[in-house]
């Protein structure tokens, strides 16, 4: 058995139990109850220490006290009960500092004393490496013990690793399985998880707000499973007590899931002015006029609004007191408050929106319900502002601004992001309503919607996302002769009735984005990380790995890339996304296929996006592109020039990206050239590199590097936080005998290899948990002997 936190040599049954101190408040049922418990604990009965360190844990009848309640929870487990609290307890941080592996510690002995969800906490710490190192076949011991034990999580994810071949070999029957007896149990993830890998999918049901849900969260998803015989084309109303909801943004979309099973629709509304108590939401449901058949019904689910007593008012603006539109995170007494909704895990089953621990503004105000204690207020709106931040401790209703003040100018630039969803994917469930909050909330200028297979119509989306300019677009799959998934593409900006070919290879989808006059922009070409606890996937619509691409190897071991199937090749993509949501290690391994392929002479504009499908974990406005574009409006550019210039820019790789740190690079040679330009070198055969690096203060910076043709020419360690905007301004001397390019960087050391589990750590984590300091230049092109041919190496496979 692994070793165990020295709090664990703190308490023995032998130690008499706290003195007990109800509140005035408290009732005499109250007082008798924690009396009768106290004694039993002094006479080393679990059950009485678990039920006392549970009242002090929530307040009942005493003042919470949560370090008091983890000392009575470890006598329990002293006595061969409730290990499992403690380790749930250690791991989080309540009452002690958070030990993952201490955590791992008392999980293991839960399991060894037949505590079933204790072994299935434990195998979650081995799937994730937190606390003990990953291993997967410890993972599938542990959840099969705690599921035979009747822990309906623990069978849970054992289904999720049957399912995805995770630590076993893949055998979605057993998944199957697994996912029924969690269901069958109660676990609505079970549940959702059955209906999408079964043929069982759920119909007919109004998912958010359940009937007979507890609400404590102002603004409320809608997610209702359409009955067979309704469609996208379904007209439908929404009724809170017999009066219609007005604008809910609702969108219609088939696939509760990413298995393409059954039709979905998702509103969102609020809740601020309802009085508390008991509601009715109806779901009105009709086919369209002239339908050959035509139904209509009704969904009814009733929930108790039930919110914290406190109301909180955020204003957030900027230096010179106007609006700004912003994120705020809320910590309460026992850490993130939840803000998804009590429905959070059954509405998304990749359980992104139970992360959720942010709400948004609306004109720079932000509406919170806060129960009373001391709460922290995190006011983010985009990279290129300071924070906000305040400490209070709640105790009745509040009001109070919080000043985001831009510290980084980027004049001629705008802010972009071109890999966003929204619940019209199938593996999305977001409202629009709620995709609108975030991306006014983010700090982007330009959002690209690009949604799985189709394009999705946003003129309502837009209007209520503005000021954000959102631009259609359409996420495309790769598919073999099997039609199985070999990647994604974007094109943008793309026109209604995209056609897909199945299969296709990346050759078809460029010829048919370009036919277009559309960019095209291969998607985490190694695979997709799906949250920072686990390693990414390299099955996951990965192109480079389906083709097995050695950037070591040169181009002539990658025929492909230059073979089109009508008429254009993958080399003639227009952009390579080299950082996708908040992966550290996706980032590196791409970035070196970014650079081999700028020594063959391939030059895709490298980009950075959010590829968000949700309000939490892939936040949009952290990873984002610097564009060099015209504003809307400046020089009078009409909506259509103004967005061919964008694009122009894009295709250019006049593009900076960023994950917080701010990377310029300016070349000096026969003249003067940034991002997507191109330099002769002077008459001594060099250039001189200027690099600059700005960052907001919450940033952290750790590295500034120059690369040169794919080799560092410079690496410098920075103090990560220093308080001022400016990191560091260089200039370096750089030989260039011959054709070639330049890049700069600065962020986390790249010399981490760590597939997972990286800890920024400080206030950067709390704004953007899971990801990692990044920022660097698309590259400046040297073209040493002047013949305007570049070609690094003596080659190009760039078309003519």
């Amino acid at each position: 058995m692994m070793a165990i936190s020295a709090l664990w040599l703190a308490w023995s049954c032998a130690d008499p139990p706290p003195t007990l101190e109800p509140l005035p408040t408290a009732s005499a049922d109250q007082r008798e109850r924690l009396e009768r418990y106290r004694a039993d604990c002094a006479a080393g009965e679990a059950r009485g220490c678990a039920a006392l360190g549970s009242r002090y844990l929530k307040g009942d009848g005493v003042a919470r006290d949560p370090a008091r309640a983890l000392a009575l929870y470890q006598r329990a487990c002293a006595a061969g009960q409730r290990c499992a609290v403690v380790g749930g307890m250690v791991l989080e941080g309540l009452g002690t500092a958070a030990d993952p592996t201490a955590a791992a510690g008392w999980l293991e002995r839960a399991c060894e004393q037949g505590e079933p969800e204790g072994c299935g906490n434990l195998g979650v710490l081995y799937q994730r490496g937190r606390g003990v190192p990953t291993d997967l076949s410890a993972a599938v011991r542990y959840f099969t013990r705690g599921c035979e034990g009747g822990d309906a999580s623990a069978c849970a994810n054992l289904g999720y690793l049957y399912q995805y071949g995770d630590g076993v070999s893949a055998d979605l029957e057993r998944a199957r399985g697994y996912y029924r007896r969690a269901c069958d149990a109660g676990d609505r993830t079970g549940c959702n998880n059955l209906a999408v890998l079964s043929d069982e999918a759920i119909t007919g049901q109004i998912l958010s707000p359940s009937d007979g849900a507890r609400i404590d969260v102002p603004r409320i998803p809608v997610g209702v499973t359409l009955p067979p015989g309704f469609g996208l084309d379904t007209e439908i109303q929404l009724l809170l007590d017999d009066r219609p909801i007005p604008a809910p943004l609702l969108v219609v979309r088939e696939g509760l899931s990413g298995a393409g099973k059954g039709s979905l629709a998702l509103a969102a509304f609020d809740l601020w002015d309802v009085a508390p108590g008991p509601h009715t939401l109806v779901v009105d449901l009709r086919t369209p006029a002239g339908a050959a058949t035509h139904q209509q019904t009704r969904l009814r689910s009733r929930f108790d609004w039930s919110p914290p007593p406190h109301r909180v008012i955020v204003r957030t603006v900027d230096a010179r007191g106007r609006p700004v539109e912003a994120r705020v995170r809320v910590e309460g007494p026992t850490g993130p408050v939840a803000m998804g909704g009590p429905d959070a895990d059954r509405l998304d089953p990749q359980g992104r929106a139970a992360l959720l621990h942010s709400a948004f503004s609306a004109g720079g105000v932000t509406r919170l319900r806060l129960d009373s204690g001391p709460h922290r207020l995190l006011a983010f709106a985009g990279i290129t502002r300071d924070l906000g931040l305040a400490e209070l401790e709640v105790s009745g209703d509040v009001e109070l601004t919080l000043a985001l003040p831009r510290v980084v100018d980027i004049p001629g630039e705008l802010v972009a992001d071109l890999h966003v969803h929204t619940g019209a994917s199938a593996d999305a469930h977001l409202p629009h309503r709620l995709r609108a909050d975030s991306l006014r909330a983010s700090g982007l200028d330009v959002a690209v919607i690009t949604d799985h297979r189709a394009v999705t119509a946003i003129d309502e989306l837009q209007a209520a996302a503005a000021p954000v300019r959102l631009v259609s677009g359409v996420e495309a799959g790769l598919r073999d002769t099997e039609d199985a998934s070999t990647g994604h593409a974007n094109v943008f900006p793309a026109a209604r009735g995209w056609q897909e070919r199945r299969p296709q290879s990346l050759a078809d989808v460029v010829a048919a984005g370009h036919s277009q006059d559309a960019l095209v922009q291969l998607n985490h070409p190694r695979g997709i990380q799906f949250n920072d606890d686990n390693p990414p996937r390299p099955w996951a619509h990965a192109l480079f790995n389906h083709m097995a691409l050695d950037p070591g190897a040169g181009p002539d071991a990658a025929p492909w890339l230059t073979a089109g199937a009508r008429g254009e090749r993958a080399a003639d993509i227009d952009a390579l996304e080299v950082v996708n949501r908040f992966s550290w290690p996706l980032y590196r391994s791409v970035r070196a296929d970014w650079f081999a392929l700028l020594r063959w002479g391939l030059i895709p504009t490298a980009t950075g996006n959010s590829d968000s499908h949700g309000l939490a974990l892939e936040e949009v406005g952290v990873t984002v592109n610097l564009v060099r574009a015209p504003e809307p409006g400046e020089d009078d550019l009409e909506p259509v020039l103004w967005e061919a210039a964008f694009f122009e820019s894009v295709a250019a790789g006049r593009v900076r990206v960023s994950t917080g740190p701010l990377v310029d690079l300016e070349v000096i040679g026969e003249g003067v050239a940034g991002p997507g330009g191109t330099v002769r070198p002077a008459q001594d055969g060099t250039v001189t590199a200027r690099v600059r690096v700005e960052a907001a203060p919450w940033v952290p910076v750790h590295e500034l590097r120059l690369v040169a043709n794919g080799a560092l020419v410079l690496r410098e360690d920075l103090a990560p936080l220093t308080g001022a905007v400016l990191r560091a301004e260089r200039s370096v001397t750089v030989p260039m005998p011959a054709d070639g390019w330049l890049v700069a960087e600065a962020g986390w050391p790249i010399a981490d290899e760590r597939r997972h589990r990286l800890d920024v750590g400080g206030v950067y984590s709390e704004v953007a948990p899971g990801f990692v300091p990044i920022g660097f230049t698309n590259p400046v092109k040297v073209d040493a002997d002047g013949d305007g041919r570049w070609a690094p190496g003596g080659r190009s496979l760039s078309a003519p």
